[in-house]
């Protein structure tokens, strides 16, 4: 089983035997029992348990000397390693409660949490100021001192401070709702119940090496720490920003860990610094956290981690700690949803509504945690109600489970009782992993020099490379001194909150929009109108076709109405991912591929075009584009067929997913390089791409793949390649009907709920409001205008294939049903879900037409999404585990070795 609950690992008695009395009391009882092994292991120097004992004393007995309060927390400020745990257990060991703080965070941020704890007493590192004013500092300040604790601990005779499970262990600070960070109050029950389920679920034992990543001010990090020490297993800080990523693979295996925690960013990132076909072989458990964890990471874990290893994940919140367990191993089938798993034991999990009821069985709802030890409420204001999204309700005269919080994280319970994840609700939004509550960055902004009133929106990303990720737009009211100037907007938010919290876009408004009791109308706000504060810009303009063509693409990848030539692609909002989508457009338009490290030392369009003059010609569109490495003896080459557009891309992401298994080669379409009128005819076309595979691999056996109208031509090159005598292992057709086989009604029905779906969209993104969709249809009509009156002279050879290419299919004649012997024929059909136009399928045979066209049988199996998605993540992962197995059978050769007549696998 992929999920499965927490109570399924069993301990041989009850854990919370050995928590009685809080973190403290449990860590000196570890401690007492494997005194001489190794505890902690840091930059700043290691320690055994009896050490770290007695380390934790003499912190304690110093903060008892200074007569800290025990109402008010401590502020810790260090680096992650053998100091600050030390710190942090004296502190538990006195009975005493602690805020850390990031070190490497905005100082604004730290200075307003240091304010919002009020603490009286701060432990930190003698001369480093951490960014924080003295005004902001408490005004009794203890060293980050190994030798002086040492000496204060003296004999460490002192019991540590027993505590009851509701006592307050720390402070860990989320984005508030009211403008400022909000302190959550973590209690030892809570820190002890989610260390409890992580030790359990990872199984983790006193001889295994565990990481601590994540910063000192975040829940993970008190979790890690308690999983381990309270193991008896070695703790292992590594600071990211200090040591950087590319070295946390070497690090992991020098230390031999066997547990790895960490956030999904962090660890999409660290993956990307291993060499290819790398694998860390010493970790055995896995845990990631922070953002929800679907197929490409469960593939991600498959590849650097070795068989064996267990990938450990749910969700969690500051609030909640983990609430859900979610398994995955090297053998489980992939998820096709984004899984959360079951509830975690003693917590009981609510799907509700809007109006705060439950949901039916199998719709949406806002996941509700109820349970034991969860957060103790909110620092300063116990009672108090996030009035955005989530709900934290403490009963402090009724049993633990009266305490139910509302996370904003949308779900849908599955038939087996698992959780799968939806996305978020509300005005609480994820910006690349990072929570935000948007008040906080409207606070931030509201506080400038300039600026009278603020408000943020999230709007869809601009850029080609963003997808369908979000970004923030702020809406601002000027007050005239200073002007206001976006780079310095940015510049002194930078400052203040982290990258994630600072807005894309600055729009400057006359006013901002209110409803009719006077509250700010946060559906307005995308739709406002208003002058958006430009980068500073240089407007240099092409000088030849080139330039023009490459400033055309960078305009498009990048969304923008104009660049100068002179203009830096990171200035202009550029990133790595936008770089990326930028040369894969390169590679199609001008047909040669450019390093992408070439960027950073050619960052302007004049620039990149003097290497563009040096490699690209107008014969340079080569005829067989591969992906994986031509002429590879140890990989067979998968030739694939575009669609009638020839666009040879659309394979990128599929030639990634099957990289271990084949060579993907695209057979580029004659007429594309503007040398060559387009070909015609079907037949044409089929016998122009044997000879351009064949000069590539002169004999079978073939293996052809072909995307919608690249199926049919696919179709007529083993129908005729057979007839030669050539050996066509495998025919797969990927989404491909035959010309009639969709009906005039299933095509006027398509058309329709297409122009439905655009619709829709439209009326949502300008907020159920009339005039907002009257000028967005506008702006679309505009911008189609534009493509087409400036199409380049590359775009318009691609129309030109595409209007060719329609029309030949058009005129294609099957005759007689091809007998293919020792072909393996699949049909991989797309198969949207809901939210999609999909309802005309239900009129087009489930075959595609394509069973009467042939004499032995048909492999047909649905593959996610609809035409075009299907290619792409996740549905691609499903495309090619299909592609593995045709791949096999048609390897095998022979239809006979089939399994009967069965026409689905």
């Amino acid at each position: 089983m992929a999920i499965a609950r927490a109570q399924d690992v069993k301990e041989d008695k009850d854990p919370k035997d050995t928590e009685a009395g809080g973190l403290a009391v449990a860590f000196s009882a570890v401690a007492v029992g494997q005194p001489d092994r190794p505890a902690v292991r840091g930059a700043d120097g290691s320690a055994t348990y009896g050490e770290l004992d007695r380390l934790a004393a003499g912190v304690a007995r110093r903060l008892i000397e200074v007569a800290a309060p025990s109402d008010r927390p401590v502020l810790l400020i260090a680096e992650p390693g053998l100091r600050l745990v030390a710190a942090m257990l004296g502190v538990w060991r006195a009975g005493r409660f602690f805020v850390a703080l990031d070190p490497v965070a905005p100082a604004e941020r730290n200075a307003r949490i240091a304010a919002d704890a009020e603490a009286r007493v701060m432990i930190a590192e003698p001369g480093r100021a951490w960014g924080l004013a003295e005004s902001a500092k408490p005004r009794t300040q203890l060293a980050l001192d190994v030798a002086e604790w040492l000496e204060a601990a003296g004999d460490a005779s002192e019991r540590p401070v027993a505590v009851d499970r509701g006592t307050i262990a720390a402070l860990t600070y989320t984005s508030g709702s009211t403008g400022r960070p909000k302190g959550v109050i973590q209690t030892h029950g809570a820190v002890l119940r989610n260390a409890r389920l992580n030790r359990s679920s990872l199984e983790v034992e006193p001889t295994d090496r565990c990481t601590m990543l994540y910063p000192p001010s975040v829940n993970p990090a008190l979790r890690d720490l308690a999983t381990a020490l309270l193991s008896g297993a070695e703790l292992l800080p590594y600071l990211v920003t200090t040591e950087g990523i590319d070295t946390l693979g070497p690090w992991l295996e020098e230390r031999k860990i066997t547990i790895y925690s960490s956030g999904v960013t962090l660890f999409r990132q660290f993956a990307s610094t291993l060499p290819a076909g790398a694998t860390l072989g010493s970790v055995r458990r896995v845990r990631l956290g922070g953002e929800p964890v679907g197929r490409r990471e469960i593939e991600l874990f498959r590849r650097v981690f070795r068989p064996g290893a267990r990938l450990f994940f749910g969700l969690g919140t500051t609030e909640t700690g983990t609430v859900t367990t979610c398994f995955y191993g090297h053998d489980e089938p992939l998820p096709r949803a984004v899984p959360l798993g079951l509830p975690a034991e003693g917590i009981e999990i609510e799907l509700l509504d809007a109006a705060g009821l439950p949901v039916s069985e199998g719709e949406a709802g806002e996941i509700a945690v109820c349970g034991d030890d969860l957060a103790g409420g909110y620092w300063r204001d116990p009672e108090v109600v996030d009035s955005l999204a989530s709900s934290l309700l403490p009963d402090r005269g009724a049993s633990p489970r009266a305490l139910r919080y509302r996370t904003g994280d949308l779900a849908r319970r599955a038939a087996d009782g698992t959780l799968e994840y939806l996305g978020r609700a509300g005005a609480r939004v994820k910006i690349r992993g990072l929570r935000i509550d948007l008040a906080e960055v409207e606070r931030a902004l509201a506080e400038l020099p300039g600026v009278a009133d603020a408000a943020v929106a999230v709007v869809p990303g601009r850029s080609a490379a963003d997808g369908d990720d979000p970004e923030l737009i702020a809406c601002l009211v000027g007050s005239g001194d200073p002007p206001l100037v976006r780079a310095e907007l940015r510049r002194a938010l930078a400052e203040r909150l982290p990258q994630a919290m600072v807005p894309a876009r600055f729009r400057l408004v006359e006013r901002l929009p209110m409803t009719a009791n006077g509250k700010l109308d946060r559906r307005a706000l995308a739709a406002l109108a208003g002058r958006e504060l430009p980068p500073e810009r240089t407007l240099t303009y092409p000088r030849d076709p080139i330039e023009t063509r490459l400033a055309a693409l960078w305009c498009e990848v990048l969304g923008r109405e104009w660049i100068g030539t002179d203009e830096s692609f990171f200035d202009l909002g550029g990133d790595s991912r936008s770089a990326v989508t930028l040369f894969a457009a390169i590679e199609r338009r001008f047909g040669t591929a450019l390093p992408l490290a070439l960027l950073f030392s050619a960052q302007t369009v004049r620039a990149l075009a003097v290497h563009l003059r040096e490699g690209v010609r107008r014969d340079a569109l080569v005829p067989v584009l591969w992906f994986g490495r031509e002429g590879d003896a140890t990989k067979p080459a998968l030739f694939c067929i575009p669609a009638v557009d020839g666009y040879a891309f659309v394979f990128r992401p599929l030639a990634a997913e099957l990289a271990d298994q084949v060579a993907l080669a695209v057979l580029q379409f004659p007429g594309l390089d503007g040398k060559e009128a387009p070909m015609s005819s079907v037949e044409d076309l089929a016998e122009a791409l044997i000879g351009r595979m064949r000069a590539r691999q002169p004999a079978g056996p073939y293996f052809l793949l072909g995307h919608s109208y690249g199926g049919l031509v696919a179709y007529e090159m083993t129908r005729r390649l057979v007839a030669r005598g050539e050996r066509v292992s495998l025919l797969a057709m990927c989404d491909s009907h035959t010309p009639g086989a969709v009906p005039l009604f299933a095509r006027l029905v398509r058309d329709g709920e297409q122009l439905a779906l655009a619709a829709r969209r439209i009326w949502q993104a300008s907020g159920g409001r009339l005039p907002a969709a009257i000028r967005a249809v506008g702006h679309m009509a505009q911008r189609a205008l534009r493509r087409r009156v400036g199409n380049t002279l590359v775009e318009h050879e691609i129309h030109e294939v595409r209007r060719i290419s329609t029309a030949a299919r058009k005129r294609y004649r099957f005759g007689a049903p091809a007998d293919l012997p020792g072909t393996a024929v699949w049909l991989l059909r797309a198969a949207p879900g809901p939210g999609s136009a999909h309802l005309w399928c239900r009129w087009v045979a489930p075959d595609n037409g394509w069973e009467r066209r042939l004499v032995g049988p048909l492999r047909i199996v649905d593959v996610p999404g609809d035409h075009i998605r299907m290619l792409n993540p996740p549905n691609v992962a499903v495309l090619a585990e299909v592609l593995q197995r045709a791949l096999a059978v048609g390897t095998a050769a022979a239809p006979e070795s089939a399994e009967g007549d069965a026409r689905r696998p």
